[in-house]
């Protein structure tokens, strides 16, 4: 196919010239579209596709007039053509940029290129590093490289690795896989709690996976300073075992990545039906099938987990008020009590309602105390009846999970 080329008549206006415009009119006519009709392409999607507002997606339309868009909320992400004779090949290649480390230009070169539309999501939404097949609307020169449309995923990104061997992407894929994920919560320091009242105040797993943030260590303080007020008490008889000297703290915060990984071993482990019912809230039931529909990407159980798309549903969820477990909002801490009697774990309880269990201006007060795991160690959540119902077993797990206020002007 010939490509159309714009000429001035007044170039042509003289019969002398009549022989130059059949020169012309020959070489237009050899000349070689390599694209030919060509409207169908493969591409790695650069960005993962995020939803459009009404006004946003008015304008995506007008911008394929003639064209059926077909009906449903629409969805927009960049993408890079991978086919030999790209269109997208005197763009610079952030495949390339991404093997520098250099993220500042290759974010910059990731906007320059294409936006692709994608119709009525229902679960498959495109992630950064899938390959996919897209749709580019010819114009007189080449293609409008501004807008195309979406037709399908052909490999997720955890699938792709081969696809993309010989492109150059595979970095790409790797790093910038739901970048929009926060960084992973950090832990405080919580060895100058209990100093002065002589309990000693440690995190269960020193790995990092136990994460204590700003309001799990204020709450502590205040839960420290509350046993220290028993044991000066002369009317509190001592539990059996002596008072507590140690509190171990299994868990405060839990980021999109804690979570992630915890249902990826409960499903590993168990199944997805013992998960539905550990999390039988209309919250939970909500995210976990959000998280089933990106069991592929996630690889569950497989040499290669991907947990990001897990974690960035769980953060994108919260920023919406949605949550599976305080521990996401910071509000909320386990302390361990495989090492207590049972005398020792109710009077650990009793301390913390002697916070108060309302909202409390000007400190921490305990909201809710739960003995886990449910059904398993204990058989409810008052003082007078936290005992075991299995003593003769010690789970590496149980735990206070105890749920708290902030102080007025806390976050």
């Amino acid at each position: 196919m010939g490509k159309k080329k714009f000429i001035s008549i007044e170039d042509f206006a003289l019969p002398s010239q009549a022989v130059d415009l059949v020169k012309e009119s020959i070489r237009g006519g050899i000349e070689y579209d390599a694209f030919g009709d060509r409207q169908v392409f493969t591409a790695i999607a650069l960005t993962t596709s995020v939803p459009l507002t009404k006004v946003e997606a008015t304008g995506y339309g007008a911008a394929f007039s003639g064209l059926n868009l077909g009906t449903g909320m629409r969805h927009k992400f960049k993408a890079r053509i991978l086919d030999e004779d790209s269109p997208h090949q005197f763009l610079p290649d952030p495949c390339a940029l991404a093997k520098t480390g250099n993220k500042n230009k290759t974010m910059s070169a990731i906007q320059r290129h294409t936006d692709f539309i994608q119709i009525n999501v229902k679960g498959d939404k495109v992630a950064a590093g899938d390959i996919v097949e897209v749709v580019m609307r010819k114009n007189v020169f080449s293609y409008d490289l501004q807008v195309g449309l979406f037709n399908k995923i052909l490999a997720f990104n955890a699938e792709a690795a081969d696809l993309l061997k010989d492109t150059g992407c595979i970095t790409l894929a790797a790093d910038f896989d739901y970048k929009r994920i926060p960084p992973k919560t950090t832990s405080v320091d919580t060895s100058d709690i209990g100093a002065a009242a002589a309990i000693s105040v440690v995190r269960n797993r020193t790995d990092g996976a136990t994460r204590v943030g700003q309001n799990g260590h204020g709450y502590t303080v205040e839960l420290v300073k509350a046993l220290q007020q028993m044991e000066a008490d002369p009317s509190i008889t001592a539990p059996d075992g002596g008072y507590i000297r140690k509190l171990t703290i299994n868990d405060n915060e839990r980021d999109g990545w804690a979570f992630a990984k915890i249902i990826h071993d409960k499903v590993t482990k168990k199944s997805w039906d013992y998960v539905y019912k550990l999390y039988p809230s209309k919250n939970a039931r909500y995210i976990l099938k959000k998280l089933k529909a990106e069991e592929k990407r996630v690889g569950i159980g497989g040499a290669d987990v991907n947990l990001a798309p897990w974690a960035a549903i769980f953060d994108e969820q919260l920023q919406k008020d949605v949550y599976m477990s305080l521990h996401q909002k910071s509000i909320a801490i386990d302390y361990g009590t495989t090492m207590y009697t049972g005398a020792q774990v109710k009077f650990l309880a009793a301390a913390a309602l002697s916070l108060g269990t309302t909202a409390n201006a000007t400190r921490y007060s305990t909201r809710k105390i739960l003995g886990e795991p449910i059904g398993g160690y204990w058989t409810a959540a008052t003082t007078s009846k936290l005992t075991r119902t299995k003593p003769d077993v010690i789970a590496g797990d149980e735990h206070l999970h105890i749920e708290f206020n902030l102080p007025t002007g806390k976050v």
